[in-house]
Order: C-alpha cells, then sequence, then structure tokens
C-alpha cells in the first residue's frame, strides 16, 4: 500500500511539474487549501454469488445491483499552481428493494491530483488510494412477528479491502472562498474482495470552502 502511495503522489508531481511555468524556486510552493462535504449517487453492482442455507444447498444465486446514495468529505492542499494533496473519505449505500437489505460501503485514503484554473472554472485530475469496509445484509423472508429470528432468512457479512479510486471533475467559483464541485470517480478494489462486493461509476456533488493564494 505505501508503495501504491508512493507511485500515486510521483504521478501527479510529474504531471503538474511539468504544467508548472513559475519559476523553479516557487513550484512546490503552499498556495492554500480548500475543503467540503460531498453528496454521491451513481449506479453500482456486484457479480454474481450465491446464497446457501444453514444445511449448505445452495438457496439461491443473486446479483446487487442499483443506485447508492451516500456522503463524505475532502480536504486538499495546494503546492504549486497545480499540485494538491490531502485526504478523502465517503459512506455510500445501496438499498435493496426486493430482499429489503442493504450493501453499504466505506472507504477513504490519502489523495493526489493536478488542476488548471481557468477564470471561475478549475479543473482537476487524480486518484485516492486507501482502504475501506462492506456492510452486507440479504433479508431471504420477511418475518410478519417483529423479534423473531428465523434461521436461514438473513444474511450478513463485514470485510475490509484496500482500494484505490481515479478520478476527474471541475470546480466552479460561485464566490472566491466558495467554489461548487462536481466529480465522478470509480472505485478499485486491490483485495481479493468476495463477489458481492459493488463498484461502479460515481457521481459527487458538494461545496468546498477555499483559501487559495
Amino acid at each position: 500500500m505505501m508503495r501504491g502511495i508512493v507511485y500515486l503522489l510521483l504521478l501527479c508531481a510529474t504531471l503538474c511539474s511539468g504544467a508548472q511555468t513559475d519559476r523553479a524556486p516557487k513550484r512546490m510552493a503552499f498556495s492554500g487549501y480548500c475543503g467540503g462535504m460531498m453528496f454521491n449517487t451513481g449506479y453500482v453492482l456486484s457479480r454474481e454469488f450465491s446464497l446457501y442455507n444453514s444445511n449448505g444447498t445452495m438457496n439461491q444465486r443473486m446479483r446487487q445491483q442499483g443506485v447508492p446514495f451516500g456522503l463524505g468529505g475532502t480536504i486538499r492542499i495546494g503546492f504549486g499552481r497545480h499540485l494538491r494533496i490531502g485526504g478523502e473519505g465517503y459512506v455510500t449505500t445501496l438499498h435493496q428493494r426486493k430482499t429489503k437489505g442493504f450493501n453499504t460501503v466505506g472507504w477513504g485514503g490519502l489523495l493526489a491530483d493536478c488542476r488548471w484554473t481557468k477564470n471561475k472554472w478549475t479543473f482537476f485530475v487524480g486518484g485516492t488510494l486507501g482502504g475501506g469496509s462492506v456492510k452486507n445484509l440479504i433479508l431471504t423472508e420477511t418475518s410478519t412477528t417483529d423479534y423473531v429470528f428465523e434461521d436461514g432468512s438473513a444474511a450478513y457479512r463485514k470485510y475490509g479491502l484496500m482500494c484505490v479510486a481515479p478520478f476527474l471533475g471541475f470546480e466552479y467559483a460561485l464566490h472566491e472562498r466558495i467554489h461548487l464541485i462536481v466529480k465522478t470517480d470509480y472505485l478499485y478494489s486491490l483485495s481479493n474482495t468476495p463477489a458481492d462486493f459493488t463498484t461502479g461509476p460515481r457521481l459527487y456533488l458538494g461545496i468546498l470552502f477555499c483559501h487559495w493564494k
């Protein structure tokens, strides 16, 4: 994981350094910071997987897919005109209407991106490398009586993962200190995750509070 973080930082530093037009001593000078919250949605799906009864026989095969919703936040510190380094973290939940269950993915880590600003617009590309966890609840039957445990009616799994999320997007300056941000990413698992891991393109919309020099 540390090797991946170093590679990510070196890649963004190389891109940003090549785009830099200032004199060399100012290339990596501190240039400010920003941070804020973002709402996320998109479309995610898992691979097909099997559900088993307590006696080991297969109950059914299924695939989880749909539109998730979640929240998260980010902070970025600028170096020079283009490079930003920081962190971000999000939680997104996919609710399943058929099974009345849910699949929740929470992740976060270290990010690096390269930005280009033109008037009120800022375009950026980068990636986040880190880890997270998955909680998956599947209800195969629904009880008409509250607080009654029925064998074989529910399946629950929780596991961790290492992940990387390349992203791109843009910001629009509503005010010098307030930016609207829109971005999209795709979460890739670097771990040997089970087939019920859901991923896909996600869209983020939020507000950043900025203090750039």
